[in-house]
C-alpha cells in the first residue's frame, strides 16, 4: 500500500518542497494584527500541541507496556505424543474403543516395514495361513514397486513394530495394479492382522482417515491423519491408468504399501503415490480396498491375477518408432519380427494406428478372455491382417 501511495504522489507532485509550499501558501494573514499577539497565539498553540502529544505518548507507552508484559501461562505437564497408561485420563482413552487413540493402538502393529535391494517401504498384515510343513504364517499386502527387485530366492526383510525381523517369500506380484503379497512364518505368537472394510460400506469424501507407515525408512510406525479428499481419481502412474483414492494426510517415500484406515480402524486402501513439486502439498493417493482385496486374493491363492486377458506376446519400440513383436506363442498368428501398424478391438469399426507399447498393453487389458483382436502388421515388406484370441494370463 505504501508503494502505491508513494508512486501516486510522485506522479502528481514532482517536487516535495513545492508541494509543501502550495499547501502552506493557502493560509492568509489578517490585516492589523499585532506581531506580538501572533507570536503569543502561536506559542500557546505549540504548547498545547506538545502537551497533548506528551499525554498521547504516555498513554500508548502504558498500553504497550501492559500488552507486552509477561503473562501468566497455564502449566503444561506433558506434551509428548505417546499415551501413558499411568495417567488415568490416558488410560480412559485407551479403554474407549471409539477414541482415536484406542483405534490407532489397536491397528498400528498390523503395519510393518519392508526392506530389500529396491529400498524400503511399508506393508500391512492382512491374513493367516498354515503351510505344507504345518507352520503358521501371515500374509502381507504391499505395493509391487516396493518389492519389484525381490523374488522367491531374494527375499524382502519384514520388520514388525517391535523390531522383530523376518525373511519373507513373495507369493505374487502384479505391476498393473501395483499390488504384491508376501508371506512370513511365525509359529510362536499371534500377530496383529488388519481388518478389511466391508465392501458394502461406501466411502465418502470428507470422512476422516488414518495413515500408518514407515516414511523415509527411518521413522517407525508413523501415524498421520486427514480426510478423504476425492474418490475415483483417475491417474496414469508409471504408464498405467489407475483409479485411486485421494487423501490429504501427509505421506512420504517409505509410506508406499502402508495402510489407509477409516475412523473405525478398518483398512480402506493401500498407500501408493503422492504428488511432488514446488506447488504441490498434501496430495496423496491410495489403491481402494475393493480393488486391492480382489488382487490380493488372487495373488495369495494363485500367484497371479485371474481373468486377466493376454495374447502372450512381447514387443519393443524400434529406432524408427515402430512397435515390433519380439516373441509370440507358437500357435499365434503373430510372429517375432512383425511390425504392428494397426489394432481393432471387439466392437470397434476401424483400426487404431496410433500405437505405442503402452496403448497396446491397455487395449489388450480392456478386452475379455476369449475375445478376438484384429491386427494389421507388416511382415517381410507385406501388409497383412491377422486375428488373435486372448487367453487368461498365468505365471
Amino acid at each position: 500500500m505504501s508503494n502505491y501511495i508513494y508512486n501516486n504522489f510522485d506522479e502528481n507532485n514532482n517536487d516535495d518542497n513545492e508541494n509543501l509550499n502550495v499547501v502552506y501558501g493557502t493560509t492568509t494573514k489578517k490585516r492589523g494584527a499585532s506581531p506580538m499577539l501572533v507570536v503569543c497565539i502561536v506559542l500557546a498553540l505549540v504548547s498545547a500541541i506538545i502537551f497533548l502529544f506528551g499525554c498521547l505518548l504516555n498513554f500508548l507507552s502504558t498500553s504497550l507496556d501492559e500488552d507486552l508484559a509477561p503473562q501468566s501461562k497455564p502449566q503444561v505437564n506433558n506434551t509428548i505424543s505417546y499415551v501413558s497408561t499411568d495417567n488415568e485420563s490416558n488410560l480412559a482413552l485407551l479403554n474407549d474403543p471409539a477414541s482415536r487413540v484406542a483405534v490407532i493402538a489397536r491397528i498400528k502393529d498390523s503395519v510393518v516395514e519392508i526392506e530389500n535391494s529396491s529400498g524400503s517401504g511399508s506393508g500391512v498384515i492382512v491374513g493367516k495361513f498354515t503351510n505344507s510343513n504345518n507352520q503358521k504364517g501371515y500374509y502381507i499386502i504391499t505395493n509391487a514397486h516396493v518389492v519389484e527387485n525381490a523374488n522367491m530366492q531374494s527375499s524382502s526383510i519384514v520388520t514388525l513394530n517391535d523390531g522383530t525381523e523376518y525373511k519373507s517369500i513373495l507369493s505374487g506380484i502384479d505391476s498393473r495394479s501395483d499390488i504384491a503379497v508376501l508371506q512370513i512364518v511365525e509359529n510362536q505368537r499371534e500377530l496383529t492382522c488388519a481388518t478389511w472394510a466391508n465392501e458394502e460400506n461406501k466411502l465418502f469424501v470428507g470422512e476422516e482417515i488414518i495413515v500408518i507407515g514407515y516414511p523415509l525408512g527411518v521413522l517407525d510406525n508413523t501415524v498421520t491423519n486427514g480426510y478423504l479428499s476425492a474418490i475415483d481419481t483417475n491417474l496414469r502412474i508409471s504408464g498405467v491408468e489407475m483409479n485411486l483414492l485421494q487423501i490429504d494426510a501427509t505421506v512420504n517415500p517409505g509410506n508406499s504399501g502402508g495402510g489407509l484406515f477409516n475412523r473405525n480402524g478398518e483398512l480402506i486402501g493401500i498407500v501408493n503415490a503422492k504428488v511432488v513439486g514446488e506447488n504441490a502439498e498434501g496430495i496423496g493417493f491410495a489403491i481402494p480396498y475393493d480393488d486391492a482385496m480382489d488382487v490380493y486374493s488372487d495373488l495369495r491363492d494363485y500367484g497371479y491375477v485371474t481373468g486377466r486377458p493376454t495374447i502372450g506376446i512381447q514387443v519393443k519400440t524400434t529406432r524408427q518408432g515402430n512397435i515390433q513383436v519380439v516373441s509370440a506363442p507358437e500357435d499365434s498368428d503373430l510372429k517375432a519380427g512383425d511390425i504392428i501398424v494397426g489394432i481393432k478391438l471387439p466392437g470397434e469399426a476401424v483400426y487404431s494406428t496410433n500405437i505405442t507399447v503402452q496403448s497396446l498393453s491397455d487395449a489388450i487389458y480392456n478386452t475379455k478372455v476369449g475375445e478376438t483382436i484384429s491386427f494389421k502388421i507388416v511382415r517381410s515388406y507385406r501388409e497383412l491382417t491377422v486375428s488373435v484370441k486372448t487367453f487368461e494370463y498365468s505365471k
